[in-house]
């Protein structure tokens, strides 16, 4: 109940027994850290009515339970010479048993440092780089503390309630589909069953923390 409070002050937590508007211009699917940049990037972009559903009663998806590990190629901050992306990218490829795809793995190491830069202009501060659980050198970067997972929700939340985002919570997508120039989202809501419409739809429901089926496969 305090998270819960913590997460979702008073005016948020009312967004999602009012009745929501129909037409929006970015509706977000999931309140972890991929939909609530999302969201943050739509209003910095431009969009004027941003909507964010969650299926739970509280922010956060499965990035909340997270320990906040960020890892990046930002040679200014840990002046590490052997801070490259070419690095970068055979340690996340030995890390992940070759699996991985390394144009993309190429493509999140471009991006890392202006991730960090990014974050810490909305209030996060970071750590000095340190070796994350399995990594192969300190590249990686968090919030002091045990719960920068937490804190980074806690900071993106305080930015999107600045912007005026809307927030719906207990509000489950049921379906959705192209119609025309837009998209039609169907929402099971504390008030019933909506049909929404949006000019754009940005599906950011991915973590399986609430997936008990997926979980088991992992550890059973």
């Amino acid at each position: 109940a305090g998270a819960a409070a913590a997460l979702c002050p008073a005016h948020a937590l009312a967004g999602h027994r009012e009745d929501l508007q129909q037409d929006w211009d970015v509706i977000v699917i999931g309140t972890g850290m991929a939909g609530l940049t999302a969201a943050v990037s739509a209003r910095e972009a431009g969009a004027v009515r941003v909507l964010l559903l969650e299926k739970g009663p509280l922010v956060g998806g499965h990035s909340i339970y997270s320990s906040g590990s960020v890892s990046a190629v930002a040679p200014s901050r840990s002046h590490d010479p052997n801070d490259t992306l070419g690095r970068f990218v055979e340690d996340a490829l030995e890390v992940g048993g070759g699996t991985g795809d390394a144009a993309v793995l190429a493509k999140i190491g471009e991006d890392s440092a202006g991730v960090l830069d990014w974050l810490e202009s909305l209030g996060v501060f970071w750590s000095e780089p340190f070796i994350a659980y399995s990594g192969k050198q300190a590249k990686s970067y968090a919030m002091p503390g045990n719960s920068a997972g937490r804190s980074y929700v806690l900071a993106l939340m305080a930015h999107l309630r600045r912007f005026g985002c809307r927030l719906a919570l207990s509000t489950p997508v049921t379906g959705f589909r192209p119609e025309g120039h837009a998209w039609v989202v169907e929402v099971k809501s504390p008030q019933g069953a909506r049909t929404l419409r949006t000019r754009s739809l940005v599906i950011a429901c991915g973590g399986f923390t609430a997936n008990v089926e997926a979980r088991m496969k992992i550890n059973p």
